[in-house]
């Protein structure tokens, strides 16, 4: 039996996945109801009063159930503190309110991430935690949520309502992790974040409205990790940056590709990269460094800043020209540095590491799945690495339909082959799901649309009835049990 073959016995579900994936699929029968006093809603306990989880497995239930898009006020209820315990909560694009989120307030937490939430604002996470948690919190992620500002008493907004206690930027005095990308953040919030919290070593501020980092001089000890993707820079950042010493990552990478707001020239903001680089002694500790989709990047100045820093393990170079070094292509070369994960266009790895790392940038996905599409047309093997790859792009643009579109390209080439029946079937039912998603959402699509009345990137085969292929092809090989994007059923160890 070729390796290949053999990949549909590899990697089973963990008996405690499949025992979660069980809770998640059968809460009307496992839990019961009970009304809230002076309210309509209900809150939901488990039938068997003993049932206790600990955090661990609390963890890993919330992240489940954020999977499945069954996590909303009603189940978020079962994490009372009497029953689950929670220490780290990553909850993702959940249809959840603030009421819903106040059952956290009686968990100890000390790593919160809470993104893409369309009915929650900052304001209302801050106020659904408890006065421990705000003491002790260590990782903060606030990414893709509403934002109010208001300097004078929090960073994030005011959370002062008739009955709510104010914020205070003080009592997360331990914070170590802060993220707040694709937030209004702005220069007042970027000001008192580096003036007050003296624990702050990593903090995310891409695509937000800081102009100017100038502040961030106040955390010159301690900044380990700066990411300020696509951030529209007034101020010359050169002379900042070469007073963060201890920095050992920084993405100052950006997306040309992107709408911005009217009326804006960019060429007024855009960061020349190769200011930094010609520095060949700033950053002397800089282990990370990604520089992607910055223009006029020079081989040279490049090659010359490597050379001083020889401790650099990744380089982001997506959308630019320099990953066309030989140096980044193989070891046939003598200068080839295979001590350094490169991401960009040249070659298959430099592109499976572009969809390892920028899941959550649509236009960095449909670049780096436009070359993948070209690579896939000729491979005679499946390869369920690049399939989990592409599937994981596609759960994270959901509703970006030129994702959608390029990602689906590259399945049906790598489905098309003999040895595509023997793809593991978990790996299969989620193609299946994912290209009905697809098909569901988008059929009316403009972009969608036009896509299907040409030629599929450079293909004969128009994008409509490649999804259609793919859903039948799966059901002939009986491998899909239910494709429903709606429902996720329970299918046992032995599906």
């Amino acid at each position: 039996m070729s390796i290949r073959r053999s990949m549909t016995y590899d990697m089973p579900m963990t008996l405690q996945q499949c025992c979660l994936d069980f809770i998640c699929n059968n809460l009307d029968v496992l839990c019961q109801e009970i009304p809230l006093p002076r309210s309509v809603n209900v809150k939901r306990v488990f039938k068997n009063s003993d049932v206790f989880l600990a955090d661990a497995i609390s963890e890993e239930f919330l992240k489940t159930l954020c999977e499945k898009k069954k996590l909303n006020d009603e189940t978020l209820s079962l994490f009372d503190h009497n029953f689950m315990n929670l220490k780290r909560v990553c909850i993702k694009d959940a249809k959840l309110s603030s009421a819903g989120l106040r059952i956290l307030k009686a968990q100890k937490i000390v790593e919160l991430k809470v993104s893409g939430l369309e009915n929650v604002t900052v304001n209302d996470v801050m106020c659904c935690l408890g006065k421990w948690t705000l003491s002790n919190l260590k990782t903060l992620h606030l990414s893709n949520l509403k934002l109010i500002l208001s300097p004078k008493t929090f960073a994030f907004g005011s959370c002062l309502n008739t009955t709510d206690l104010a914020v205070n930027i003080s009592t997360l005095r331990r914070l170590q992790c802060l993220d707040v990308s694709h937030t209004e953040f702005n220069m007042s919030g970027l000001e008192i974040i580096a003036h007050e919290l003296p624990c702050l070593e990593v903090l995310n501020i891409s695509c937000t409205y800081v102009t100017d980092i100038s502040p961030l001089r106040n955390c010159r000890d301690r900044l380990k990790c700066l990411s300020m993707y696509h951030l529209k820079i007034y101020a010359d950042i050169v002379p900042v940056l070469a007073e963060l010493t201890e920095l050992v990552h920084l993405d100052v990478s950006y997306d040309s590709y992107s709408i911005t707001r009217p009326g804006i020239n960019l060429d007024r903001f855009k960061f020349k990269v190769c200011d930094l680089l010609s520095r060949i002694h700033y950053l002397p500790n800089l282990t990370s460094l990604d520089i992607s989709g910055n223009e006029g990047l020079k081989e040279s100045i490049l090659m010359e800043f490597l050379k001083y820093h020889s401790d650099i393990r990744f380089l982001g170079l997506a959308l630019t020209q320099a990953c066309r070094c030989t140096c980044f292509l193989g070891d046939t070369d003598a200068e080839f540095k295979a001590d350094i994960t490169v991401t960009g266009g040249a070659n298959e790895r430099q592109l499976l590491e572009c969809l390892r790392r920028y899941a959550n940038r649509p236009n960095y996905i449909k670049y780096a799945l436009s070359r993948l599409f070209t690579l896939t047309r000729v491979m005679t093997e499946p390869r369920e690495d690049i399939l989990k790859l592409i599937l994981l792009t596609m759960k994270q643009n959901t509703y970006h339909p030129g994702v959608q579109e390029a990602a689906i390209s590259c399945i049906f080439n790598l489905l098309k082959s003999e040895e595509g029946p023997n793809v593991h079937p978990s790996c299969l039912k989620d193609i299946a799901r994912n290209t009905l998603h697809a098909m569901t959402h988008f059929p009316r699509h403009e972009q969608v649309e036009n896509f299907a009345n040409r030629k599929n990137l450079n293909d004969e085969t128009p994008i409509i009835p490649q999804l259609t292929a793919i859903v039948i092809m799966l059901y002939m090989l009986g491998k899909v049990v239910d494709c429903n994007p709606n429902s996720v059923p329970y299918d046992g160890p032995g599906s």
